[in-house]
């Protein structure tokens, strides 16, 4: 729960004002949905879970009920089994105006795991004017 709390409060910084939105799925989705209620529910965010069909390849757009969701949202939080960082999808939401935390491949026990209490404020990064912050696991440079 350490993980998800970090991950929406430090992380995201995400406000009870914000539409936050988790993109998951049906990998580890489930479990990482109750997971990320919890923390949100905690602290008193306006969460929103899609799970959807796992992606075939990395950057494959998702269906067009998860990118409109995603253009609506202020903070998007994708934890699928393969990367949605280098999809139009992304690009659309950012373009509107969410912040986009890429996790791709987290597991339960990804937010569980120490990893997640690191110092995410020194590795934020922005693409194209969009803010990003890339927590992705497959990622050791980042995770320190």
């Amino acid at each position: 729960m350490r993980g998800a709390l970090r991950l929406l409060k430090v992380c995201a910084r995400a406000t009870g004002n914000d539409r936050v939105l988790v993109v998951l799925d049906t990998a580890h989705g489930y479990e990482l949905s109750r997971i990320m209620m919890n923390a949100a529910n905690r602290l008193d965010l306006n969460l929103t879970v899609i799970i959807m069909k796992p992606r075939a390849y990395p950057g494959e757009e998702p269906p067009s009920s998860v990118l409109e969701a995603m253009k609506a949202s202020d903070v998007v939080i994708c934890a699928t089994s393969m990367t949605m960082f280098y999809t139009k999808a992304r690009l659309s939401a950012c373009n509107a105006g969410a912040k986009f935390l890429s996790m791709a491949g987290a597991t339960p026990s990804t937010l569980a795991s120490d990893a997640m209490l690191a110092d995410f404020r020194k590795r934020e990064t922005g693409a194209k004017g969009c803010k990003t912050a890339d927590t992705s696991v497959a990622r050791s440079d980042f995770l320190g």
